[in-house]
């Protein structure tokens, strides 16, 4: 069963950008709360990784950007098909955060 079927590549990218932040912010709530009673490293990347093979069944281009070894994996574009990439990038944090971004509005800190 695919939980992200509301949040599809086709409908975000379609959305007006003020309906996108409001998907976007749902899809956050969404995987914090999945991923909230994951107190073991190892069952919690495990399930971040069925979380990103969930959003590519529903057409998301997302790629292994950056991963510390320990708490933070983001998950982006291809940035080697940048005419096909997408749009979603999704920032996981152990600690209990999740951060999601939509390309073309990321704003670097």
């Amino acid at each position: 069963m695919n939980n992200y079927k509301k949040y599809t590549r086709t409908i975000l990218e379609n959305a007006i950008a003020e309906e996108r932040k409001l998907m976007l912010t749902s899809l956050e709530i969404d995987l914090v709360n999945r991923l909230n009673s994951y107190s073991d490293w190892n069952k919690y990347w495990k399930e971040v990784d069925s979380i990103i093979e969930e959003l590519k069944q529903v057409g998301h281009d997302l790629w292994s950007h950056d991963y510390n070894g320990e708490s933070k994996h983001l998950w982006g574009w291809n940035y080697m098909k940048m005419e096909t990439a997408g749009f979603l990038q999704i920032q996981f944090d152990f600690n209990g955060t999740v951060n999601v971004f939509w390309r073309e509005n990321l704003q670097l800190k």
